[in-house]
């Protein structure tokens, strides 16, 4: 079985913060219209930088078995695929 398990916690008090969220491969990327979502394999190696075009975004990023680190600004998430 394939999944994705993460968690999904602002870090601002006033809401703004991007939100990240995962499920399966497809992660949805909240309140950050014009940045930038970088995953980052374990090694730290860069495999993928999307560029979010609206206020809430799904992408589906066929990753393999591991863990990764989802980054939006400064709002990571650890999150592994089984």
């Amino acid at each position: 079985v394939t999944g994705v398990q993460t968690c999904a916690l602002p870090i601002s008090e006033d809401g703004n913060a991007p939100v990240i969220t995962a499920k399966g491969n497809m992660v949805r990327v909240q309140n950050a219209d014009g940045k930038t979502l970088e995953v980052f394999d374990i090694t730290g190696r860069k495999i993928a930088s999307l560029r979010i075009d609206s206020p809430d975004r799904s992408f589906n990023l066929k990753l393999r078995r591991g863990l990764y680190l989802l980054r939006v600004d400064d709002v990571s998430r650890k999150t592994m695929v089984n």
